[in-house]
């Protein structure tokens, strides 16, 4: 069995924080919405159109 090295902290190779970097980075900063509805349907919309896109996940077999 063959178990990769992950770091404990390692925000770049975690797929889930890439995508919330690039939501902040497009929806959230600098970016201001008269309610919170508003927001949601801003993130959401983004969501629909930009995470089909994004590369596949990466996937990890731990089991041999």
């Amino acid at each position: 069995m063959v178990v990769p090295y992950l770091p404990s902290r390692a925000p770049e190779e975690n797929s889930v924080e890439l995508v919330f970097w690039r939501l902040h980075k497009a929806v959230t900063r600098n970016h201001r919405h008269e309610t919170i509805n508003a927001l949601v349907e801003a993130a959401t919309e983004w969501l629909q159109v930009v995470v089909p896109r994004l590369p596949p996940i990466p996937t990890y077999n731990l089991i041999a």
